[in-house]
């Protein structure tokens, strides 16, 4: 009987065993942009996204942060991720990676900001720039849009990860070094042209990225007002010339949207 009790016992640690290693399988990491995205508020209207562990080189590295030293005071000692936007005149930068803070500190009160906090985060202010410091993030801008960002971070508002609109884009874009996305103006969407024909596009996203020193692949994601106007907008793409240099062309409606994607010369794609 003692032995049956032991090798359930065995038995019931070894399915646990499978269970945590089954769990640890299907986990996945989270996309950096999908990560930069939750640090910026749901209302902005636009973002460029760049993955710098994939682009730059030491060296490049090295000059990064001889800039953003020598402009905002921050210095890094490796970057990973950075995503900025634009709107009314208004901007933000955040980025991710390792910083000196001390050093940070030093350079920012010797560039004349002052040191504050807003709502728990450290923020450095001076009269045109703002510059919020979080472990591994660094964010940059006007006074509005960084308080804006730290707002988001504590979770006293919507992430743009939380607009429907920018998710849908996002994931129809696969991962890439660039990732740039906008959407148009309160539903009443831009005149984009294929096949010279005009149609209401009310967002757009573009994700780049090198295949090898000399070829690129480029993914755009059209969203349109509904299906029928998204088939008619493919029809006219398949009827445009591609250039001879291409090494891949795919066209393809998935409800409203549509997305395209080549592969070729980096010198004909851009």
């Amino acid at each position: 009987m003692k032995h049956k009790k032991i090798s359930l016992i065995i038995a019931v640690a070894l399915l646990l065993c499978l269970v945590i290693a089954m769990i640890g399988c299907t986990a996945t990491t989270e996309r950096g942009v999908v990560s930069m995205l939750k640090q910026l508020p749901e209302n902005t209207n636009n973002f460029n996204f760049t993955d710098y562990k994939a682009v730059l080189s030491p060296s490049e590295q090295e000059g990064m942060s001889s800039y953003f030293e020598s402009q905002y005071g921050i210095y890094f000692n490796d970057f990973d991720y950075a995503i900025s936007c634009y709107d009314d005149g208004d901007y933000c930068e955040i980025f991710s990676g390792d910083f000196d803070l001390s050093k940070t500190r030093n350079n920012l009160e010797s560039l004349g900001y002052n040191k504050g906090e807003y709502k728990g985060i450290e923020l450095w202010e001076s009269e045109s720039k703002s510059v919020a410091l979080k472990k591994n993030l660094a964010i940059l801008g006007g006074e509005d849009s960084v308080r804006n960002s730290i707002e988001v971070i504590k979770g006293e508002r919507k992430s743009l990860w939380d607009n429907q609109d920018i998710k849908d884009l996002v994931d129809r874009l696969p991962d890439a070094t660039s990732i740039e996305s906008s959407l148009y103006g309160s539903g009443e969407g831009v005149s984009i042209y294929f096949g010279g024909e005009a149609f209401r596009c009310y967002g757009q996203g573009i994700s780049m990225e090198m295949t090898d020193e000399e070829n690129m692949k480029i993914t755009w994601v059209y969203i349109f007002n509904d299906e029928d106007t998204t088939h008619n907008a493919v029809e006219k793409m398949e009827e445009e010339a591609k250039p001879e240099e291409l090494v891949s062309y795919d066209i393809y409606q998935d409800g409203r949207f549509m997305i395209v994607t080549v592969e070729g010369p980096a010198k004909a794609l851009w």
